[in-house]
């Protein structure tokens, strides 16, 4: 098989993996990632990606090592310095995080730098992150941490971006960074089993850290439109309420729908509470949380279920929901 061939057939495995990544399948992705080093062995991003994909399967010293020989295979490859970055976190080893850190914005300034996430994509993250790609690319590389892990990582590498001093890169905000990546997992997983690639869609806020008298907790108000023109859920928008306490944990969301509810005006809502155990989910409208009557919430959660088997989009939304809730826990 020539060269030419072999990167075609590297490219289209590597693509399989991306898939197998997004739908949880991390050994089958590992294995369509060594298949794709082995046919073409001179794309950093096959490495770069295989060695993520061991982190999600737990090996976390194996990733450490693929990504230092990747640093070294590929030593204009500055997204390495990135990734490492990141793992070191998941590891506890925080002054090897900053040292990476710094190796990656020394990278960054040279032009070293290939934007290839896993999930996620950058004309979608530009609609949710906005700022800058250096933005783009550090919120999406900690996508995986959990959000104690990803608040440590937003700060120290806010350190590192004030050690250089450099007005061009803004400080990275912590409730930008844990919303948007929860808002680009759910986008991913709320339809998938319709579209296998990523949504194409815009989001805005249209309101930010307004203290609401719900438990005093601080709100981001996030409006999302998706339109795909693929599948029977190919545009939809979703108004979404996001609360959380001083310390970034997550109390409560709302997420509106576009569906009015049947004979009144009142739309279909979600609502969560993100408490110590599992997370509570209703749907429900305005006037109906507010009701304390049994038989019509009973009634409404039964239009629901029929509801589901002719309008994708109640389903849709509800995986989006659940997706959202758990990236945000």
């Amino acid at each position: 098989m020539t060269r030419e061939l072999n990167q075609v057939e590297a490219e289209l495995l590597y693509d399989q993996g991306n898939v197998s990544q997004r739908m949880g399948l991390f050994d089958e992705a590992l294995n369509f990632y060594d298949q794709a080093i082995a046919l073409d062995g001179s794309n950093p991003m096959y490495y770069n990606n295989s060695a993520a994909t061991l982190k999600r399967l737990g090996r976390i010293q194996e990733a450490i090592k693929q990504y230092q020989e990747i640093a070294h295979k590929f030593p204009d490859y500055g997204k390495v310095f990135l990734s490492l970055g990141n793992t070191y976190i998941e590891s506890d080893k925080y002054e090897e995080a900053v040292v990476n850190y710094q190796y990656f914005l020394n990278a960054y300034r040279k032009g070293q730098f290939t934007f290839n996430p896993i999930m996620g994509g950058i004309d979608q993250s530009k609609n949710i992150y906005g700022k800058n790609i250096l933005e783009v690319a550090f919120i999406t590389s900690i996508n995986y941490l959990n959000n104690p892990k990803k608040i440590l990582a937003v700060n120290l590498f806010n350190r590192v971006l004030q050690e250089f001093g450099d007005s061009e890169y803004s400080k990275i905000d912590i409730d930008i960074a844990i919303e948007s990546v929860a808002i680009n997992n759910a986008v991913i997983f709320a339809d998938y089993a319709n579209n296998a690639e990523i949504f194409k869609y815009d989001v805005k806020m249209l309101k930010r850290n307004f203290v609401t008298t719900l438990d005093n907790l601080t709100c981001n108000n996030w409006y999302l439109e998706i339109n795909n023109k693929q599948g029977p859920s190919s545009s939809y928008s979703l108004d979404i309420l996001i609360y959380r306490n001083p310390d970034y944990v997550y109390k409560w969301a709302m997420i509106t729908t576009g569906l009015a509810a049947t004979k009144t005006s009142e739309n279909f809502k979600i609502f969560y509470s993100l408490g110590d155990g599992p997370a509570v989910f209703d749907w429900a409208t305005n006037s109906l949380w507010k009701s304390d009557n049994v038989e019509l919430r009973r009634n409404f959660r039964d239009k629901i279920i029929s509801l589901k088997r002719v309008e994708p989009i109640v389903e849709v939304t509800e995986n989006f929901a659940h997706a959202l809730v758990e990236s945000l826990r």
